[in-house]
């Protein structure tokens, strides 16, 4: 997503410039701010809940020749 954001954003803003004007340009931009955090907000969003190992503490009598 941020890929794609950054790959073509430049080309659609120069798109909504030259067909719609100035308008075009802060809605683009607008818009563009809008899908970009969109993708960091998704990427922290699974980053978050990504599967984590579960540690296994140890204990003295689980095993006695840990001191």
């Amino acid at each position: 997503m941020l890929l794609t954001a950054f790959l073509f954003s430049p080309l659609a803003l120069v798109y909504s410039g030259e067909r719609y004007g100035f308008n075009g340009v802060v809605i683009g931009l607008f818009t563009i701010s809008l899908v970009v955090g969109g993708g960091f907000f998704f990427t922290a969003l699974g980053w978050a809940s990504r599967v984590r190992k579960a540690r296994k503490v140890r204990t003295l009598s689980e095993d006695p020749d840990l001191f």
